[in-house]
Parts: C-alpha cells; sequence; structure tokens
C-alpha cells in the first residue's frame, strides 16, 4: 500500500464522523422547530405590570356628585351707629351642602389629580349677640353663603381607598338676614367676597365608577364688606366668614 492509499483511508474515517454529526444536528434543528411551530404560543404580561396598567388608565373621565354635612361656623361681627360693635355667635353646627361636576386623571400610577367646580350652600342661625361684652335680648337672624369654587384635589390609590388633600378658589355671596336683637334690626346685608378652602379625606369605591367621600372642610370668605342701617346713621364695616365642616359625599364617574 502506498504512502498515498494509506493517507486517504485515515482520512476517510473522521470525515464521514464529522459528517454524520453535522447532518444529525441540523436534521435534529429542523424536527426540534417542527415540533414547536406545533405548540401554541402564549403571552400574559405579569399580573402586577397588567394591573398597574389598567390602574393606571381607569380613572380617566368626567365625573358629577353631591357633598352634604354640617358645618360651624366662628364668631362673626359688625359696627352700628354709636359707633359700637356687634359680636355674633351661632348655633354649634348648621346645615351645609353641595353639587359639582368635575375631571379625573392619574398622572402616574397610585397618584391622581381631579379638578372640580363646585356650587355651595351654607345657613347658619344666629345664636346670640352681644355689644361691649353684654348679651342682647331676643337675638334673631341667620346668615347665608352662596358660593362658586373651582377645587383642585390630589388623589393616593390604596387599593379600594383613596385618601385626598385638596384648595379652592372662589367667590361668596353673602347674606346677614333679619340679624337683630330686642325687635331692632341690627344688620340686614349681602355682598360678594372671595373665597378660599382647604379640605382632606378619603373616598371609597364602591363600584368602578361610584365612589363614596367624607372629607373635612375648612373655609373662610374674606372682608366681607356690610353697612348697618340703625338708629345713629349708616355704618360701614367688614368681617370674616371663617367654618369647618364634616361633609360626605358620592361622586359617580362617566
Amino acid at each position: 500500500m502506498t504512502y498515498l492509499q494509506s493517507f486517504n483511508q485515515s482520512t476517510k474515517r473522521p470525515v464521514a464522523l464529522a459528517l454524520a454529526v453535522t447532518l444529525g444536528g441540523v436534521g435534529g434543528l429542523i424536527i426540534g422547530q417542527a415540533q414547536a411551530a406545533d405548540i401554541p404560543q402564549t403571552y400574559s404580561p405579569a399580573p402586577y405590570v397588567e394591573d398597574r396598567v389598567q390602574s393606571s388608565f381607569s380613572r380617566f373621565g368626567p365625573y358629577v356628585g353631591v357633598r352634604g354635612g354640617f358645618g360651624m361656623l366662628d364668631d362673626t361681627s359688625f359696627v352700628i351707629g354709636g359707633p359700637a360693635t356687634v359680636d355674633n355667635s351661632y348655633d354649634d353646627w348648621s346645615l351645609t351642602g353641595s353639587a359639582f361636576a368635575g375631571y379625573e386623571t392619574e398622572f402616574f400610577p397610585g397618584f391622581g389629580g381631579r379638578l372640580e367646580a363646585e356650587i355651595g350652600y351654607s345657613s347658619f342661625e344666629v345664636d346670640g349677640h352681644s355689644i361691649g361684652g353684654v348679651a342682647q335680648p331676643a337675638p334673631t337672624g341667620d346668615t347665608t353663603a352662596f358660593t362658586g369654587m373651582v377645587n383642585a384635589y390630589v388623589d393616593a390609590n390604596l387599593g379600594g381607598f383613596r385618601p385626598f388633600a385638596g384648595v379652592g378658589l372662589g367667590l361668596a355671596s353673602v347674606d346677614f338676614d333679619g340679624h337683630g336683637a330686642g325687635g331692632n334690626v341690627l344688620m340686614d346685608d349681602d355682598n360678594t367676597a372671595f373665597t378660599w378652602q382647604l379640605a382632606g379625606g378619603v373616598g371609597y369605591d364602591l363600584t368602578d365608577r361610584l365612589t363614596l367621600e367624607g372629607m373635612v372642610r375648612y373655609q373662610s370668605i374674606m372682608d366681607v364688606d356690610l353697612t348697618s342701617t340703625v338708629a345713629g346713621g349708616s355704618v360701614a364695616s367688614s368681617t370674616d366668614l371663617n367654618s369647618t365642616s364634616g361633609l360626605v359625599g358620592l361622586r359617580y364617574r362617566f
């Protein structure tokens, strides 16, 4: 056997073995891909991601609602002819309520905001009048306020519970109606004044669209200009109406 024949025989076996391994590998790959193609391919996002995405985009849209509760008005005062300052106290708790409409959004997962317009009404009945610290007999009268407010709220999403805080600015039409003592009218005047308020509370989602809320609100109607008309001549003065209210409301999202 020549050297060339010996070399050919010695190299045929490794080449054949390598070729067999290569062909086997390619065949296995083709079979594997065919089998994989028969298996349904499904993909579901991680539950946490899916829930957060759904939550993030589930609170966009308009809403309407109502609120009602009880408010307590701090003492007010006005000046009559003399001059003399009349201090007015009110019943501990009086009715207050409002209707509102707004738009709600979530600006990132877990936190959102609301912008709303609110029309409210409060009525506070006089409990007593005093002049120079001396209580006057048979006090009469009430103080009412119609308010138009633009409110902004920030909400935190804690599952079904949604704590919130907000601020509002607007105008109030205030009426000092029939403030008097001993059968004499001391003040009967009305005016419009700037108003601001702060609020905080918590909402609870009753359904996907209906939210029950409870809140505490502090409202200040500033520098209400009044003019008395009792004997002694007309006298101008101004007073603030500062009230604290506890309210319960319902919001419906469209």
